[in-house]
């Protein structure tokens, strides 16, 4: 094997190995979301709901499907996470084939909870969990049931 092909073939199974290795943190990031979520906190732009309402809303996920609860009203979507991004980025999409993106965001796991703060597609992705009253952007603290 003369010395480009080994280059050549060493590049090919680093990107590889990191093209698996991001798989998995994908990976395990859906398996850490997987089930029932109960939403503890909302804030969309400056408006803060009620506690009342909070008690009637919850998140599913199964799979790659993101279901948000309220009382007997289900808003399904589906969802893409980038574990690998700076904060790590998650998109949402009208179905399954990824056409028609409808938010994206950033996610974070801390302690027993997860932090979502999601916008439009066509704004700018959030980039601290934070929302003003100039923009649209949602944040969802979800505790696991």
């Amino acid at each position: 094997m003369n010395k480009q092909m080994r280059r050549a073939f060493g590049l090919c199974l680093a990107l590889g190995t990191v093209g698996l290795v991001v798989g998995l943190a994908r990976a395990d990031d859906v398996d850490k979301m997987q089930g029932s979520w109960q939403v503890i906190s909302v804030k969309v732009g400056k408006v803060v709901p009620p506690k009342s309402v909070l008690k009637d809303l919850q998140v599913i996920v199964d799979g790659n499907k993101f279901t948000l609860v309220e009382g007997a009203k289900r808003e399904v979507v589906h969802f893409v996470l980038d574990p690998t991004a700076k904060p790590p980025s998650i998109e949402f999409y009208k179905n399954p084939t990824k056409a028609d993106k409808l938010y994206h965001g950033i996610y974070q796991f801390e302690g027993g909870n997860l932090r979502l703060c999601w916008g439009p597609a066509g704004q700018e992705r959030p980039h601290e969990f934070e929302t003003s009253k100039s923009d649209q952007n949602r944040l969802y603290v979800l505790k696991k049931k």
